[in-house]
């Protein structure tokens, strides 16, 4: 009897054991899919015009003006990234300044999870972007129209604003993307200041559920000073995506330098 109670404990202990190791397998895997990374963006606006990618992991790179708008791709995951079995919402934070963009540029970065830039799009071979993001800059000007889907994309109230932003070109759309005007939080990005950025999005089964914060520097750590969130039905674009990419847009004329630090993308 002794012999076969030790052997009950014995086997209790492996079980426990066996949780355990898959609960750190599990938590090693999370962690490998985040990343803490630096990058200084140089902008030349000198024909050829390019900006310089400086990374604090894989090296430099440069970006040229791509398609009728112009964008720079700056920094992206690779093709055909999906989302990690057993996750749901996808989630990217970094901290950024910029000494010169924020001012009267006309441009913007657009930040993107759930995303891909790489598959071509039939509807509008222009726009390869896919995802669900938030804009950094200024959209003033964006025009308001009704999207197919249901819903009313909106200029921001002001310049150098951040907004949600949905991008995938859709059959009868006015444009390939939708900007959400009423996310803007009333608040512009300027010069030579600190931010710290949070975006997260995920499929709720109804839809896409997208949200930003932005924080401000204090004594006591960053401080969340406004926070936006949208619900939304885009069917267009696959649920499975899971890339994200940072691009720029439609600031042609004027040197500028970004600089991101502790950026973290993840899935959880």
């Amino acid at each position: 009897m002794g012999y076969l109670r030790s052997q009950a404990r014995f086997r209790r202990a492996l079980y426990r054991y066996a949780i355990v190791l898959m609960l750190l397998c599990a938590s090693a895997g999370q962690t490998a899919l985040a990343q803490n990374l630096s990058y200084t963006i140089s902008y030349n606006a000198t024909p050829p015009r390019s900006a310089t990618v400086t990374s604090s992991h894989y090296g430099s790179w440069q970006a040229f003006p791509s398609g009728p708008w112009g964008v720079l791709h700056l920094v992206s995951t690779g093709p055909g990234t999906t989302q990690p079995p057993y996750t749901s919402r996808h989630v990217i934070e970094f901290e950024f300044m910029s000494p010169n963009y924020f001012g009267n540029s006309g441009g913007h970065f657009g930040l993107f999870a759930r995303a891909d830039m790489y598959t071509p799009n039939a509807v509008n071979s222009d726009y390869p972007y896919r995802g669900h993001g938030v804009i950094l800059g200024d959209v003033s000007g964006y025009p308001k129209h009704l999207h197919p889907n249901g819903f009313y994309c909106t200029q921001t109230a002001g310049q150098n604003r951040v907004a949600i932003e949905v991008a995938g070109a859709v059959q009868h759309a006015a444009l390939p993307n939708c900007v959400f005007g009423q996310t803007d939080n009333g608040y512009s990005l300027v010069n030579n200041a600190w931010y710290r950025v949070r975006l997260v999005s995920e499929f709720v089964g109804y839809g896409y559920r997208t949200s930003y914060s932005l924080y401000h520097p204090s004594m006591v750590g960053w401080l969340e000073y406004a926070h936006r969130e949208v619900s939304y039905q885009y069917p267009q674009v696959p649920t499975n995506l899971g890339g994200w990419f940072l691009a720029e847009t439609f600031n042609r004329s004027n040197n500028w330098t970004l600089y991101i630090r502790n950026l973290n993308a993840r899935w959880e």
